[in-house]
């Protein structure tokens, strides 16, 4: 089966399997092995252009009361397109969004934002992610792929 996993940027990944008939095998059970986790899947060529990529954004000085997702959203559309948002019911300090963008630079910025006819200052950041670490080192060899994406992305990567 396979025997590597890596991440490329935004939500693209490469499977490397053992053989040639596993790679074949895996993509022709597209309803069975990997139609529930990725949209589309082809064989790696060195034309493929990957621009996009995944940041995690903390939103801060947003107040409570206007927390909707909605709200977090429309945030997040300036820069890229969410793809997770965690809004902590315990730390109100700030919330959390995952998008995928293709912006280069480091997203560093204070906007303003109206909701409800109030305007507000908010400081978007996003978090330093070193890498999402799939590594090979990670699971034995009896993790199927399901497990490994269940663990490590959730339904982040999910259609």
């Amino acid at each position: 089966m396979w025997r590597l996993f890596k991440t490329h940027g935004g939500l693209t990944v490469q499977l490397e399997f053992n053989t040639n008939k596993d790679t074949i095998d895996f993509m022709n059970n597209a309803e069975s092995s990997w139609k529930v986790w990725f949209s589309s899947m082809s064989r790696w060529n060195q034309e493929v252009a990957i621009n996009k990529r995944l940041a995690l954004l903390d939103i801060y000085g947003l107040p409570i009361h206007t927390w909707y997702p909605e709200v977090f959203s429309e945030i997040s559309k300036i820069w890229g397109e969410v793809v997770m948002m965690r809004i902590n019911g315990i730390n109100t300090e700030f919330g959390c969004l995952g998008i995928i963008t293709n912006k280069e630079v480091w997203i560093m910025e204070t906007i303003s934002i109206k909701v409800e006819d109030q305007n507000f200052k908010v400081r978007v950041m996003e978090k330093v992610l070193e890498h999402l670490d799939l590594g090979e080192n990670r699971y034995d060899k009896s993790s199927s792929l399901e497990e490994v994406l269940e663990k490590e992305i959730g339904t982040i990567g999910r259609r």
